[in-house]
């Protein structure tokens, strides 16, 4: 009997540490939002009177919200002497981000301006539009500006 009993008092022992384990919330009773699928295409950028000046395409998609719905955006930057700069392809690390509320997409065409002094050095950007309940939509492709010393 005892050889019996061992056994059954480990699998008891097992049984309930695993049920304990499995007890509890697993995740949110509802589904989750749809993705902010909106995103700036071909973008650029240029300084004009010490403001940065961000313009680009975005896109109407079939099912999607409508570009207009924007409450913002978000733009990443970074800043790094010329002789530091990453190597094309290389991850960039963005020292921090602007937001900009209010419209600036009109029709399929956005248009934002930073306020993000010039300085001599090579500038990286990425620009995400913001949906009106504060979801990020995907990040632009990286905009890259080399400003030389004027001689």
């Amino acid at each position: 009997m005892k050889g019996v009993l061992r056994p059954f008092l480990l699998l008891t022992f097992l049984t309930v540490i695993l049920v304990g384990a499995a007890c509890g919330k697993k995740g949110p009773p509802f589904l989750p939002k749809a993705p902010f699928t909106l995103v700036v295409i071909q973008p650029e950028a240029v300084w004009q009177d010490g403001v940065l000046i961000l313009t680009g395409e975005v896109p109407v998609q079939e099912g999607q919200p409508q570009p207009e719905w924007t409450a913002g955006c978000r733009v990443h930057y970074a800043h790094f002497a010329s002789d530091a700069a990453p190597c094309e392809g290389c991850p960039v690390s963005y020292h921090g981000y602007r937001e900009i509320r209010g419209s600036v997409v009109k029709g399929q065409t956005f248009e934002s301006r930073v306020n993000i002094p010039p300085s001599v050095g090579v500038h990286y950007f990425e620009i995400q539009l913001i949906a009106p309940d504060g979801r990020l939509g995907p990040a632009s492709e990286r905009l890259k500006i080399a400003l030389r010393d004027a001689e």
